[in-house]
């Protein structure tokens, strides 16, 4: 799953609400989070609206497990992402399944 903030395994991405003129908001920030499945596994398999997405936005979260070294998500999208203007940031969560992470 990959998120990123305005774009998954799932990816998605957030545009923040304009500052005030102090440069504080003075409400929440608001945006669009979209979700992207990267499928079984192939960056052939992904569709053309999820690769539109991923190239996008601004900001990608990956699901990272605990116990890998790489995120399988990142490794299916990593060749269609600029990470020189787009921040991919790793949401690490705990398993016990090597194997499956």
């Amino acid at each position: 799953m990959t998120f990123s903030a305005s774009a998954t395994a799932s990816t998605s991405a957030i545009a923040t609400a304009n500052p005030n003129q102090s440069g504080q908001s003075d409400r929440p920030a608001a945006g669009r989070l979209y979700g992207v499945g990267v499928g079984p596994g192939d960056p052939e398999l992904l569709t053309v609206k999820a690769q539109r997405i991923l190239q996008s936005v601004p900001v990608i979260w990956v699901p990272q497990a605990g116990v890998s070294p790489e995120s399988y998500a990142y490794s299916i999208v990593k060749d269609i992402i600029d990470e020189s203007r787009q921040e991919v940031v790793r949401a690490t969560f705990p398993t016990n399944d090597e194997e499956a992470a």
